[in-house]
């Protein structure tokens, strides 16, 4: 209880592991004051670590099938003594991670996002081999020679796409064997969103009356594709074949894209009515008989 016209402390306490950087929390006060019934205060402060790991404790590897793949981590003491790493492991068998103790010489440019400097060390995390795509996670561990801080852990996350993205992956027609014909397209998109073109179109496979054609006017990260299937319908039954798209991408120089063409029977014809049966001849009198009706 705070008597009027007097004063009062209030500690709040607030616990920072796994935070860094700058933070605020609120804290609201419930008093008996009828014109104050609440108070809201906002905390701001600076959570610092003996050893720091930026940009993040993220290792993020991703990119393109067949492009390298790279990313840096640089490991810093905030009091500006240099720092020593000693190891680190846990990382995919094919993700190679190099130490470089950054001096006068190699330090980073200031403009830099994140600029290493004198003392710091870069862990440089690359991919050996990226023909394939694949993912993968690890847990990393790093550990230095901080008395308060020998052991860090960062989190990886390998992905490697293919160059180009399929949608829909396989490509379906329906076609009644009555019907004009049928029409279906697929998108082509680079996964790093970079422009390229379809030079040529192809079908190979059992694909009776399909035709193909590029429905993209210029080159860019995203090609659609066209397949009719046109003039008179095959016979009834499921037809299988794939689309063959060449580009000019070095890493995908062509793709096939599979294609399954469904013709189903025409319905029934409505049968026509019948017509009236004709009435049955009625018998002649016989000679001297009275005529019926009369």
């Amino acid at each position: 209880m705070i008597p009027p016209g007097g004063s009062g402390k209030l500690v709040a306490k607030v616990h920072t592991q796994g935070y860094s950087g700058q933070r605020s929390k609120n804290v609201v006060i419930e008093t008996n004051d009828p014109s104050h019934a609440q108070v809201n205060l906002v905390f701001s402060f600076n959570v610092t670590t003996p050893v720091q790991l930026l940009p993040t404790a993220l290792v993020n590897l991703y990119g393109v099938q067949g492009e390298p793949i790279k990313q840096t981590v640089v490991v810093r003491r905030p009091d500006g003594k240099p720092v020593h790493v000693k190891d680190v492991t846990g990382a995919p068998p094919d993700v190679i991670v190099t130490k470089e103790v950054v001096t006068e010489k190699n330090a980073d440019p200031p403009t830099s996002t994140v600029p290493a400097r004198p003392g710091d060390v870069r862990l440089v995390f690359s991919v050996a081999q990226t023909d394939k795509p694949r993912t993968a996670t690890a847990q990393l561990k790093i550990t230095t020679d901080h008395p308060e801080r020998p052991l860090l852990t960062a989190s990886l996350t390998l992905n490697i796409q293919p160059p180009l993205r399929i949608t829909p992956p396989r490509l379906q027609l329906r076609r009644d064997a009555a019907a004009l014909g049928a029409v279906a397209r697929v998108n082509l998109a680079h996964s790093a969103s970079r422009p390229f073109r379809i030079k040529e179109l192809s079908t190979k496979g059992d694909l009776p009356g399909c035709v193909v054609r590029i429905a993209s006017d210029s080159a860019g990260p995203l090609q659609s594709i066209e397949i009719k299937s046109e003039g008179p319908a095959p016979a009834p039954g499921i037809y299988n074949g794939t689309v063959v798209a060449t580009t000019d991408l070095p890493a995908a120089p062509s793709v096939d894209i599979p294609v399954t063409l469904r013709v189903v029977a025409a319905p029934a014809d409505t049968p026509t009515a019948q017509s009236p049966a004709s009435p049955t001849p009625r018998p002649a009198p016989a000679p001297g008989a009275p005529t019926p009706g009369k």
